[in-house]
């Protein structure tokens, strides 16, 4: 966590919540149900028993209840553990050891048995055995036999043992200072120095689990539960924090979520990934999870059974309950290698209170920016300053959501509320409404259209714009309307759209005296292509911006800049360097050294990428119109003033995390003076050392532009001739693109992508690293240049129908096979790949010759899927059922 940041949290409620049964306490008949508990378990019988600190045990068979105290056998009243052993059941308590079958009661003691002691603190059966912890020693009884281990005799670090577990590696023996086991040659290993854990459960892959630590066979490493952040709605995203340990072969748990006083059920898949988190319902405290009680446990239904240690216990089933989130409000943008958090605040990447949510590899834990902001400035008529910037939010707002009213620029609250969200849309939920809409599908009912289709944001209301989110409007009636065949006009495999303004209230992050009245229309989108290989792969770990800056206000600007603000951290957050590269466009991060585990923050201890760390890059694609006839070579191409020329990268500029003249900026001044590559105090950037010679006059518009393994340029490892390389520390830095005119009712637009590139084998060098960079970032810019990104296929209604004349499928829906036949218009040699709706190719691409053949679909599981024809005059699409 960013130590410099305010912590801000913002809640939104969720109406879907999972209902839980409160068990019913017979009047009179039990203990008060506020009494303390100390552990609940279900026998195999599916009967429920609870243990009390000072009230004995109770049985549930889901009917009647039984009562042991210390008036009719057990030992005393104060009960730590349960277990069962066939139709045996074993309480520990703090003063004997007693045994149940239904009939006969034994009790087990220091006076009649080895035990090493009466304190009994934990029970575990493992087959004909029962481990029993004491305060002085672990203890195994099989029949007659008993086995005391204790630090006298094994490796135990204390005497007061805590908890055990078993998978085919052995015996897992938990005491107060760490864990060790005991394996069938002997003990294997001590555990690293690890807080009391009472708790360990073992999965279907011998893995055991604590509240914190998975073990495999000896091997501790702490738990990081992959998660899906979008299941927890718009909640602050921070990584889930256990108050109990989970059990895997359930699969749930119940856990309090972040510093919220929310509680979920989580699920998890066989990955140990979070899959699903419910919302529960009811005044439940965090401790009915606590590591310390064993207050939880599963029927043979897979039901939760569940108390706090003070309260009524409870059975809740999910079947049926929604998760707390619908996938398309999830506000993160997930389909590829990234997982990036969005916000529609002129803010990205960060949970608002100093965590950073740009994650890549997905579910590897490792983000490489911790955050970004959007800044745009300009200059009216008389020369006064109008400007909108944001970094971390945590001195004011600059940007709200919504749209602006097209005759004041002004918003009401409605508008804010009504667009105080992201639309989120994925390719193949288009690609099937387009099919289902061609089929006739759409217009007889038998076909519910996405929500998300059909309550896409393209038109405002009263004084709000009649264009708002992009759409196809397949009647070209100006209307948006999903049955006449309109539907999201959407880039890439998943796209995020949003809308958001400055003009709502005072800025209070740049202080800044005038707004500009913009609306602004924002879209992220990536490309999700697994089969490819090489450097298009690339696509996989990129994710793309576009942003449309529309001037509602009745004032013309001149001198306008857009700058993006990213604050990189490459893994580790102190051991960056930054630099850019004016004939790509492109300012990149790298690594101080070859090893980004080194010297990490305390929260930063596994988020390092290690050895050979990747490169980071802000590609800039495509940037707004330059003022007409301006004289400059605004996009690096050698040629001024020519006919379709951007604004690209026209100045980088890094800046250190301090309030000096080369810190941070605070003033509307300041801000607008770094989009222009200059100082806090007026002084321009200038070549070499940190950019900053007030007495220098060679002046420059890019800081750090050399090859960081070339001696002769300017770079973070060759500031200056003879001077060593920087101290590798937090960077941010800014790129903008201008300057440029916006008048009044004017639109001017911005592309760019981040694109994250590693070479895994090498050090940094540049024939390995730094090659590679630029090899695939010139990938992205290829593809983005020339509109065709690999495993494009997102389809229209017209060639759909068009190509279902030319290329015809039958039996559809179809079982083990399908004919394929072409009419004699695209007769001859075709290429055909068959793909399902999310573009992955389901079967290795063939080449026919004939006008008619048969395909064999029998190992495709049922849904819809696209068979693609092309040669080498055009491609033709069609798509069939798999049932």
């Amino acid at each position: 966590m960013k130590t410099t940041l305010l912590s801000l949290l913002f809640l939104v409620s969720t109406n879907l919540f999972a209902q839980i049964t409160t068990l019913p306490y017979p009047p009179g008949l039990m203990p008060n149900p506020n009494n303390t508990k100390r552990v609940i378990r279900v026998s195999p019988d599916d009967h429920i028993w609870t243990g009390y600190k000072n009230y004995g045990v109770t049985e549930y068979d889901g009917t009647s209840w039984k009562y042991y105290n210390d008036t009719n056998g057990l030992p005393s009243n104060n009960v730590s553990s349960i277990a069962f052993q066939g139709n045996i059941k074993w309480i520990g308590t703090n003063n004997s050891l007693f045994k149940t079958d239904g009939l006969n009661l034994t009790t087990y003691n220091t006076l009649n048995t080895p035990l090493p002691s009466n304190n009994i603190l934990n029970l575990f059966v493992s087959d004909t055995t029962l481990w029993v912890a004491t305060d002085r020693g672990a203890v195994s009884i099989n029949g007659s036999s008993f086995v005391i281990f204790n630090t006298a005799n094994s490796p135990l670090q204390s005497d007061t043992v805590l908890c055990f577990a078993e998978n085919t590696f052995g015996v897992y023996i938990s005491d107060s200072k760490g864990i060790n086991v005991l394996t069938s040659t002997g003990w294997k290993g001590t555990s690293p120095n690890i807080s009391p854990v009472y708790r360990l459960t073992s999965d279907q892959n011998q893995n055991i689990y604590s509240y914190n630590y998975q073990i495999k066979d000896t091997v501790f490493q702490k738990i990081r539960m992959q998660s899906n952040p979008c299941l927890f709605n718009n909640l602050v995203v921070q990584p889930i924090n256990f108050l109990g340990a989970t059990d895997p072969n359930k699969t749930f748990a119940v856990s309090n979520y972040s510093n919220l006083n929310d509680l979920y059920l989580l699920e998890f898949n066989s990955q140990n990934s979070l899959s699903n988190a419910y919302p529960i319902q009811g005044p439940y405290s965090a401790a009915l999870a606590n590591d310390s009680v064993d207050l939880f446990d599963y029927n043979s239904l897979g039901e939760l059974i569940f108390a706090e240690n003070s309260s009524d216990i409870y059975k809740l089933n999910i079947n049926g309950i929604s998760p707390a989130l619908q996938p398309d409000t999830c506000p993160y943008l997930d389909i590829n290698q990234v997982q990036a958090r969005v916000w529609n605040n002129g803010s990205m990447f960060y949970d608002l209170t100093g965590n950073p949510l740009y994650e890549v590899p997905k579910g590897s834990g490792k983000s490489s920016i911790f955050a970004e902001g959007l800044w745009i400035g300009g200059k009216d008529q008389q020369g006064k300053l109008h400007l909108a910037a944001q970094t971390y939010r945590q001195s004011g707002n600059d940007f709200w959501p919504g749209p602006l009213d097209t005759t004041d620029a002004t918003i009401n609250p409605g508008a804010f509320q009504q667009y105080d969200r992201l639309w989120k849309i994925e390719r193949y939920t288009v690609n099937e409404f387009i099919s289902k809409f061609q089929d006739g599908s759409v217009a007889n009912g038998s076909y519910t259209i996405p929500s998300i289709i059909l309550n896409w944001p393209a038109h405002g209301s009263g004084n709000y714009s009649r264009k708002l989110a992009p759409f196809i409007d397949h009647n070209l009636d100006g209307v948006y309307n999903p049955y006449d065949g309109d539907y999201p006009d959407m880039k890439g495999d998943q796209m995020l759209w949003w809308v958001f303004n400055d003009n709502r209230s005072n800025h209070s992050e740049t202080n800044a005296q005038y707004n500009l009245g913009v609306e602004i229309h924002g879209s992220a989108y990536a490309y999700n292509c697994p089969a490819l290989s090489g450097t298009d792969t690339v696509i996989n770990y990129t994710t793309f911006y576009h942003y449309d800056f529309i001037n509602r206000s009745d004032t013309d600007y001149h001198d306008v800049y857009i700058g993006v603000y990213t604050d990189v951290d490459l893994g580790i957050s102190l051991d960056d360097f930054v630099g850019c590269d004016t004939t790509l466009d492109i300012a990149f991060a790298l690594n101080g050294d070859d090893d980004d585990s080194l010297n990490p923050l305390p929260h930063e201890d596994d988020r390092g990428y290690g050895l050979h760390p990747p490169m980071i890059n802000l590609a800039l694609l495509k940037g707004p119109e330059p003022v007409p006839n301006d004289g400059l070579d605004n996009n690096h191409n050698g040629v001024t003033d020519e006919v379709g020329e951007n604004c690209m990268l026209n100045y980088f500029i890094s800046s250190n995390n301090d309030f000096t003249v080369v810190g941070n900026p605070y003033t509307a001044q300041q801000f607008y003076f770094r989009m222009n590559g200059i100082w806090k105090d007026s002084v321009p950037l200038t070549y070499g050392g940190n950019g900053y010679n007030p007495s220098s006059t060679d002046y420059t518009q890019y800081m750090y532009s050399g090859n960081p393994y070339d001696t002769s340029g300017w770079s973070e490892y060759h500031p200056c001739t003879g001077c060593s390389p920087n101290t590798p520390s937090d960077r941010r830095s800014n790129v903008s693109s201008g300057p440029f005119n916006l008048p009044a009712n004017g639109i001017r637009s911005i592309d760019y992508a981040y694109v994250y590139t590693r070479e895994p084998n090498f050090p940094n060098g540049q024939l390995t690293s730094f090659a590679v960079n630029r090899e695939q970032v010139m990938r992205i810019k290829h593809f983005f240049e020339s509109d065709s990104f690999p495993c494009k296929h997102l389809i229209g209604i017209d060639e759909l129908a068009e190509n279902n004349f030319q290329l015809k499928l039958y039996p559809n829906p179809a079982h083990d096979e399908i004919y394929v036949s072409l009419t004699d218009k695209v007769k001859g040699k075709n290429t055909f790949r068959v793909t399902d709706v999310t573009g992955k190719n389901v079967m290795p691409a063939f080449v026919v010759t004939t006008s008619d053949f048969r395909l064999n679909i029998s190992g495709l599981k049922p849904g819809m899927y696209f068979i693609t024809m092309k040669n080498e005059r055009t491609n033709y699409i069609g798509k069939f059922v798999v049932e």
